[in-house]
């Protein structure tokens, strides 16, 4: 999926009025479009996968990762190495 069409969905979601409402409007900055793109491609991302697509560190990986859960647009799933996150199912 192409980064424009990753960002015209989140902005199609981001105007929706619920999820507005449960979340606020979702902002995202160049890295996140390019991990919710993988995502799209992929089914889910690890950290590890983030590290070596972004050629990030750990910590970048997790914080990233983290703020995506944390606006509403990814979900954790599993523990440990077992880690990855997903598209939140009515996104």
């Amino acid at each position: 999926m192409s980064m424009q069409r990753v960002k015209a969905l989140v902005l199609a979601h981001s105007r929706d009025r619920a999820l507005r409402e449960r979340i606020g409007q979702v902002g995202l900055n160049e890295r996140q479009l390019a991990i919710l793109s993988y995502v799209e491609e992929h089914g889910q991302i690890t950290n590890r996968e983030l590290q070596e697509f972004a050629r990030v560190s750990h910590t970048v990986a997790h914080e990233e990762l983290t703020a995506l859960v944390e606006k509403g647009v990814l979900q954790k799933r599993g523990r440990g190495r077992a880690t990855h996150y997903v598209w939140v199912d009515d996104f």
